[in-house]
């Protein structure tokens, strides 16, 4: 399957959104979101890592680093932060997507549980919004409504 969506403008939005906010969150917060992105993008150039490495980045379930992406959004949520929250929240849900198109890409039929709600027609929609600069807190509901099963 060819990618039909600039998945660059998710990497630029994302940085973006970390700079914004970068005095609000921790420096290990900030570095790993950095690191984390930095391994997505060089996929996306190069295609050193499978579709499972990508998941294992940022799996929910399993993740074993105590600072990952999704601790930090789970944190800030019970902490009422509501921006920072949303700002991982929304990074969270575009590593998710491009996990989607990595496992497309590798035409696998099976996907983890947290992937399959995901409607690939959609995901050009998404990135589209994207490319506006929509608020992470918008950019998360138009998923949740429009890209999700």
């Amino acid at each position: 399957m060819s990618m039909e969506y600039d998945v660059n403008s998710a990497f630029l939005y994302i940085k973006r959104i970390m700079e914004k906010h970068k005095k609000e969150i921790e420096e290990h917060q900030y570095q790993h979101g950095i690191y984390v992105t930095e391994q997505f993008y060089n996929w996306y150039c190069h295609g050193l890592l499978s579709a499972d490495d990508l998941y294992t980045l940022i799996d929910c379930h399993d993740n074993s680093e105590p600072g990952g992406i999704f601790r930090f959004a789970e944190s800030c949520e019970m902490e009422m932060c509501e921006d920072i929250h949303y700002m991982w929240e929304i990074i969270l849900t575009i590593f998710m997507v491009i996990v989607c198109i990595a496992y497309q890409k590798e035409n696998r039929k099976y996907v983890p549980q947290d992937i399959e709600a995901i409607n690939p027609v959609r995901i050009s929609d998404f990135f589209r919004q994207i490319e506006l600069g929509t608020d992470p807190k918008e950019l998360l509901q138009y998923f949740e409504k429009e890209v999700c099963y």
